[in-house]
């Protein structure tokens, strides 16, 4: 039986509901249904009572669940003890950070990474963007990267079932497209927005977006245009240049044709994310970035 099958089981049962499960893990809702359909198959019972609302577990499911969770346990220690022996006194980390983010920001992290983990070699790795880069780093994290630095969000952390250190705070850009009339600005207010359309993350994506996004539907004459996660960067930023649109986010490298201005007030929190079964030293690695944060 596929262990990634079983993981999936587990997230629908927690979400009572396909979609919610398939964008948690980055997966289709139809991907989700049918692997439910081959572990019925296999297990040879009903696990789910279906409902136009979602779905609900079996009694059959629910213990199956139980099982399902002492089995993925297992396999995750069993997993972490080997990765324990491959680096015993190697002293080595490997840290996942994402091509787009702004060279500033990841000096400021590097800067603290490094301070906190001086006894340790590390090794910087980039990723790229798009769900399926998401749902990779994720299966990986606690095997091949030891951590991802990524935007710091409770409730995306909590639902990938992971761990994170609240690294900096910085802060949110506009990007603006030359020929705009805010293009010559120094920085930007939310009121600066109001007649034009804004493009941002679609709503649930990250808190602090969300917290901008009700502020500007209450402030009005601000046209919100959601992102698809599935669209790519590529376009956002076509659209930005070509369509005179503006597009929230948090700073990248430099672009041509587009200026990144600071949103007074806004700021987006980055950490760095891990798996509860990465490696023995992890609590002194944690130990250690907690102490050099509060000094």
């Amino acid at each position: 039986m596929d262990l990634k099958i079983l993981e999936t089981y587990m997230c629908v049962a927690e979400s009572k509901s396909f979609s919610e499960a398939a964008s948690k893990l980055y997966l289709s809702t139809s991907a989700v249904v049918k692997q439910m359909n081959i572990l019925e198959t296999e297990v040879g019972q009903k696990l789910f009572l279906r409902t136009p609302n979602g779905c609900s577990l079996t009694k059959i499911g629910t213990s199956f669940l139980e099982d399902t969770k002492d089995i993925i346990s297992q396999f995750n220690i069993a997993l972490a003890h080997t990765k324990n022996l491959s680096l015993e006194n190697k002293n080595e980390l490997y840290i996942a950070i994402p091509l787009d983010m702004s060279p500033e920001l990841v000096l400021q992290a590097k800067t603290i990474i490094e301070k906190a983990c001086k006894n340790y070699t590390i090794t910087y790795r980039a990723y790229g963007l798009g769900m399926e880069n998401a749902k990779e780093l994720k299966n990986n994290l606690g095997t091949i990267n030891d951590f991802v630095l990524t935007i710091y969000d409770e409730k995306r952390i909590n639902d990938a079932n992971l761990q994170a250190i609240k690294l900096l705070y910085s802060n949110i850009k506009c990007f603006i497209p030359y020929g705009h009339h805010l293009y010559n600005n120094n920085s930007i207010a939310l009121s600066d927005l109001k007649n034009n359309t804004v493009m941002m993350i679609e709503r649930g994506a990250y808190q602090a977006y969300d917290i901008i996004r009700r502020e500007m539907m209450i402030l009005g004459d601000i046209e919100i245009e959601d992102i698809d996660k599935n669209e790519a960067y590529t376009t956002t930023i076509s659209n930005c240049i070509n369509l005179q649109k503006i597009y929230i986010s948090s700073g990248v490298a430099e672009l041509p044709l587009i200026k990144q201005i600071s949103l007074e007030e806004y700021v987006i929190p980055f950490g760095l994310m891990y798996s509860n079964y990465s490696f023995n030293d992890l609590k002194d690695i944690i130990h250690n970035f907690n102490k050099s944060m509060y000094k």
